[in-house]
């Protein structure tokens, strides 16, 4: 494995997917990390009963993003979506979600054996657009919920009104949790959306996706609100809605019981560099990305969606007379370019402010070649086909989706009806693997 991975650090493919440091040495990784991969020792704190140099790790986090009280998470978000829906609910509880989620918030449920209604955004070509406050409110009018959450930038970086949904949630008396895994940068910069942690109760960042950090590593931020009077800065006695010590016990659980000083150092390494040096790297990753549209601005075929996030460079192929897929396999076969993640009508690229001048220009440069040599035409028009055809109306036994991002197409337990079954088609006839059947 090892030689595998130093091969693809050491060859000239550009990485325009996570994790955001992007195989460069710097803030954010370890150099020699066997060096200082140790456990819970004398002298060393203990990440579940932090008092000493972790605790000061945890502080410097809470203050930097403005939260009552943050987590470090070494298991990614994930581990973070299960404590929190986990800290939030009861067994068999009332939750609301969106439907656009990661797999992780649908596991979860699951596990915790909770009555889940859905709020459902708007979604064209395949592309989740934000959820509407009125849909929360509507629901929250007509039934009590322990929680809600929301998926906020989307993949694609779509951005949700947080602050009207927090207002409503909290009128009534409910928990909001934020799934901003894709938002860890969010505040850093005036191009930047504002961060859920503002308003949210909970919410999940992934510090690997668009800061510089080791993969699997995140943060939960805690936010103890009393829903009917506001937030309430008392500390971990504080035993409102939601508390740390109930978010503390399910992370414990759900966590590995030996979490890597190797990651936990990535997550703080990264965090004091931002803090530092966070305002010039944004200014230059923003210039960047500001001549990168400019250069795509001119092309006839494949068209940048334009989405809240700077750090997702979205490109619609609708039209083009190519799919996702084939876009993304050409983009590295031809030009050395690792895609983040292609669909049937667009394809995404994550930028960070570890990118460099040079990759936004080999970017920009193959997908105008490649536009030149589009017709407008498909090879092969999305058909139906009819192997799949026994699955009408039967109840999916898993999660039916794509990877990334993980968003069933059908979640465990519903029916596949014909305009499901329509979708796995299209997207198997354009080339993406679906997982679940």
């Amino acid at each position: 494995m090892y030689d595998r991975l130093k091969k693809l650090h050491d060859s000239d493919e550009y990485p325009m997917h996570m994790p955001g440091h992007k195989r460069k040495h710097g803030f954010g990784q370890i150099d020699g990390a066997v060096d200082v991969d140790i456990t819970e020792i004398d002298g060393y704190d203990d990440l579940y009963e932090p008092q000493g140099f972790i605790k000061s790790a945890l502080n410097r986090a809470s203050k930097l993003f403005g939260s009552d009280h943050t987590f470090f998470l070494v298991n990614g978000s994930t581990v973070g979506i299960l404590t929190a829906l986990f800290a939030s609910t009861v067994q068999r509880g009332s939750f609301l979600m969106a439907r656009n989620c990661h797999k992780s918030v649908y596991h979860a449920a699951k596990l915790r054996e909770l009555d889940v209604d859905y709020v459902i955004p708007e979604c064209i070509d395949g592309m989740y657009k934000a959820v509407d406050p009125e849909s929360v409110k509507e629901k929250l009018e007509k039934k009590h919920y322990d929680a809600v959450l929301i998926t906020s930038p989307t993949y694609e970086g779509i951005v949700s009104d947080i602050k009207t949904i927090a207002d409503i949630c909290h009128s009534f008396d409910t928990v909001l949790i934020v799934d901003e895994a894709h938002g860890a940068h969010f505040g850093f910069h005036e191009r930047f959306p504002i961060s859920a942690v503002r308003y949210a109760d909970i919410v999940i960042q992934s510090t690997h996706k668009t800061l510089p950090a080791l993969t699997q590593t995140g943060l939960l931020h805690l936010n103890c609100f009393n829903t009917q009077n506001g937030r309430q800065l008392t500390g971990s006695e504080y035993k409102g809605k939601i508390d740390y010590d109930t978010v503390l016990h399910y992370l414990q659980i759900f966590q590995t019981s030996s979490p890597s000083y190797v990651l936990m150092s990535s997550i703080d390494s990264c965090l004091n560099e931002i803090e530092r040096s966070g305002s010039k790297l944004w200014d230059r990753f923003i210039s960047y990305r500001d001549e990168f549209d400019s250069k795509i601005k001119s092309l006839k075929y494949l068209k940048l969606i334009e989405t809240d996030d700077p750090c997702k460079i979205v490109i619609s192929v609708k039209g083009s007379g190519i799919y996702g897929p084939e876009l993304s396999k050409k983009l590295l076969s031809d030009y050395r370019i690792q895609l983040e993640m292609a669909s049937a009508l667009y394809i995404v690229a994550i930028v960070t402010c570890n990118d460099t001048k040079e990759g936004f220009d080999r970017f920009a440069s193959a997908l105008a070649e490649i536009d030149t040599g589009l017709s407008g035409k498909y090879k092969n028009e999305i058909v139906e086909g009819d192997p799949l055809n026994h699955l009408l109306h039967t109840k999916a036994q898993d999660n039916i989706y794509i990877y990334p991002p993980g968003i069933p197409i059908v979640a465990f337990g519903e029916e596949i009806d014909a305009s499901a079954l329509d979708i796995i088609k299209s997207y198997m006839a354009a080339g993406l693997k679906i997982r679940g059947l």
